[in-house]
């Protein structure tokens, strides 16, 4: 069995950096405005965009949060910011479960040595056979790629993520999918789609 597995969300816990950034910048820019960073995070994970947060909620004229969300995206992949990601409770138990299978980590990136350097930091690395990493403003169109030419080899495959990329490769491929709701995407947001969520990874039924 294959399974191929996505990182941020499903088994990298990186909602840290996402809120302490954006709260940095805020402060940085001199907004006035009570940060909430939950509420950030929540807004995300029912379907809004950072940009939309910044203009809809705190009021930011247009350009200006353009301006911060190119910040953010500039710095959210830095060492500083990495190195406050941790494991989800559940993320070694399931790896090792699972062990013994091939496991794939396909992610969106945009600095590969620095994903490489944190699996090692996570302690996961090990468990991957194969690691592929994909631009994010290219993710859903190169992570299908992926997930086709790796099917070739073998059609037992199961895919495991928290974000439409890896619940659109699972039905354009006719494969079995998890869908974690404790990511980028919360479990209102799959809900409203009719779409079947898991909260950890050992819901999954681990053959």
């Amino acid at each position: 069995m294959k399974y191929l597995l996505d990182l941020d969300g499903t088994l990298i816990d990186s909602n840290r950096r996402h809120y302490e950034l954006m709260e940095e910048l805020l402060k940085e820019y001199r907004m006035n405005v009570h940060f909430d960073a939950l509420a950030f995070m929540q807004y995300k994970a029912d379907g809004n965009s950072g940009k939309k947060y910044l203009t809809e909620l705190l009021g930011m004229e247009q350009k200006e949060a353009e301006r911060v969300m190119g910040l953010w995206l500039e710095q959210i992949e830095t060492l500083k910011w990495i190195e406050t990601d941790t494991l989800y409770p559940d993320t070694i138990a399931f790896l090792k479960a699972i062990e013994g299978n091939e496991i794939i980590y396909l992610s969106a990136r945009q600095n590969r040595d620095n994903l490489v350097a944190e699996l090692e930091r996570l302690g996961i690395g090990r468990y991957a056979t194969a690691l592929y990493v994909v631009p994010p403003t290219e993710a859903q169109k190169q992570k299908l790629e992926i997930a086709r030419q790796i099917q070739k080899d073998s059609s037992q495959m199961v895919v495991v993520g928290d974000t439409e990329n890896e619940y659109s490769i699972a039905l354009e491929l006719n494969l079995p999918v998890y869908i974690l709701n404790r990511g980028a995407r919360s479990k209102t947001y799959w809900d409203t789609r009719g779409v079947k969520s898991i909260d950890n990874l050992m819901s999954i039924c681990v053959k």
